[in-house]
């Protein structure tokens, strides 16, 4: 796979998003109103008509084509949806996010929820993609679940790089190291290849620096030390792994660590959990609580999702 150049498509591309549709509701004149259980990270898109989510001590109002995504772990969203005008139907896609947003979004400074608005910033890219949303909802034709999926994670991608592009991440932090000419490609390596046996010396060797003028160049954009940035890398790609289900020793091995005890007492110290109490604590199923509200709402769901 080629390795991309620019800052933002580096740190999209770490992220390793999917999206994965649960449930699709339809708000009508005789059901105007749900009640949903939405698992973080997650997200909510409203297709062709305006829903207000009320939420514990706020509302959200989304109009047609706006979806709000969730990037951080959190405990599930308890949510009621209304319909806003009652002589219209309104379609609702709920879903999953996975990749590593939630461990390394705050790192690199990924906004923990978002809102996409096509009509607000007058985005043909994201009516598009809505737009393709709603014809394949309505087509429902075998297949359609998989490409709504990929529609939606590049409705994320898109909305994502535009946050990125237009926020003051650009003057400072990783996309202004990313865009570095002595320390962006340095960055990029590490994120790359976290597994590699980095040290200070082989990194100004890369980057054709002294050690010293290379520490101080690097500590002066990310305001850390090359090793301090390159193990939190580290970690946050072992949560992910973690999170995935894969074994302690392997993550150890992916993440380049020799052993796994030495693995497991940097990951304790940088997360204060043990690997196997993370993985333990990432891959375990949804509460039967929220199993119990989500087979509630099965009287709303339009067509079935196949597996």
């Amino acid at each position: 796979m080629p390795i991309p150049s620019d800052p933002i498509s580096i740190l999209l591309q770490q992220l390793q998003l999917g999206c994965q549709i649960r449930h699709r509701w339809r708000l009508d004149p005789v059901r105007p109103t749900a009640s949903v259980c939405l698992t973080t990270p997650g997200f909510l898109i409203a297709l062709d008509c305006t829903i207000r989510i009320q939420l514990d001590a706020s509302r959200l109002l989304l109009e047609p084509g706006q979806a709000w995504f969730i990037l951080e772990n959190r405990s599930a969203v308890q949510a009621d949806l209304h319909l806003t005008n009652q002589s219209f139907a309104s379609s609702v896609i709920i879903g999953d996010l996975t990749g590593s947003a939630p461990h390394l979004g705050h790192v690199i400074g990924i906004p923990p929820t978002l809102i996409t608005s096509a009509i607000a910033t007058r985005d043909d890219i994201t009516t598009t993609l809505c737009t393709q949303l709603t014809a394949i909802w309505a087509d429902n034709a075998p297949g359609s679940l998989i490409i709504m999926e990929q529609l939606v994670a590049t409705l994320l991608l898109h909305s994502l790089r535009k946050e990125l592009g237009d926020s003051s991440a650009l003057e400072t932090g990783w996309l202004h190291a990313l865009s570095d000419p002595d320390i962006g490609p340095i960055l990029s390596e590490m994120l790359q290849s976290p597994e590699r046996g980095w040290s200070v010396e082989s990194l100004a060797a890369i980057s054709c620096l002294a050690r010293s003028s290379f520490a101080r160049r690097f500590r002066d954009l990310l305001k850390s030390s090359p090793i301090e940035i390159l193990t939190r890398i580290r970690m946050t790609r072992a949560q992910t792994l973690l999170s995935r289900g894969l074994h302690v020793q392997e993550v150890a091995r992916q993440v380049g660590y020799r052993t796994s005890s030495s693995f497991s007492d940097a990951f304790k110290r940088f997360t204060g959990l043990s690997p196997q109490k993370f993985r333990e604590i990432s891959t375990s199923p949804r509460s039967s609580a929220e199993e119990e509200k989500t087979a509630a709402l099965a009287p709303l769901i339009i067509a079935a999702i196949p597996a």
